[in-house]
């Protein structure tokens, strides 16, 4: 049985472990939340909190796991349901992100909403269901329109549906949005969506620039691939 010390000690493991992960240290917050757990395995924050620290590795099972785990504590915890949504797009279970989100969107205390209509838009992207996915896209936006991710993600959309005009325009938004956070997706696509209008010099220069700013970015190996193919003009 759990003390009132466990308890407590394992809030400051939990409280340790955000410190970690603000600062980038993802093993040092991981080993924290582990000793958290075993102090209180029942705590739904600290459950939710290892859902979303093994989302930042990528295990999107073990985060699943552990975001089940927290609302299964408190059904009503709005918050671990929203981020229970996000890794079952990861996952490929859309349909079953939206229906979580349907139930997110009903509680009408939950503040981040913007968030909540971006997972819904980030579902219908990956289904492929353009037009419904800029919707929700744009009403997340409304609410915060300064998000590098939601503004990347309502780009491709446009990119996806071959406007490149639109989602040039909405790229270079994104661009200096993503830069402060060092994500390399929209000038990838900004620079891809240049060189299908037309502006094949544009084009070119961006995917360099892509290169040249995102040393080891997530699209560093396909920004020199793609740059290959715009200069032999094979796109």
């Amino acid at each position: 049985m759990k003390s009132n010390t466990d308890a407590k000690t394992a809030l400051l493991y939990l409280d340790l472990s955000r410190d970690h992960l603000d600062k980038g240290n993802k093993q040092d917050a991981l080993a924290a939340l582990l000793k958290a757990e075993k102090l209180d395995e029942k705590n739904k924050e600290i459950l939710n909190q290892l859902g979303l620290t093994y989302f930042s590795f990528k295990k999107y099972a073990l985060a699943e796991k552990y975001f089940s785990r927290a609302l299964s504590e408190d059904s009503s915890y709005t918050e671990s349901r929203n981020n229970l949504a996000r890794v079952q797009i990861e996952l490929g279970k859309t349909q079953s992100a939206r229906d979580e989100l349907h139930i997110v969107l009903e509680d009408l205390t939950f503040k981040n909403t913007a968030n909540a209509f971006l997972n819904m838009g980030l579902s219908y992207f990956r289904d492929k269901n353009y037009k419904t996915a800029i919707h929700y896209l744009e009403k997340s936006l409304k609410q915060n329109p300064s998000s590098c991710f939601t503004m990347t993600t309502y780009g491709r959309c446009f990119y996806e549906l071959n406007n490149f005009t639109k989602a040039i325009n909405l790229f270079d938004v994104a661009m200096p949005l993503c830069q402060k956070l060092n994500s390399d997706e929209a000038h990838y696509f900004g620079a891809l969506s240049y060189f299908k209008s037309g502006q094949r010099s544009k084009g070119i220069a961006l995917m360099n620039e892509t290169i040249l700013l995102y040393h080891q970015g997530e699209y560093e190996k396909k920004s020199r691939d793609m740059l290959e193919l715009m200069k032999l003009n094979k796109l």
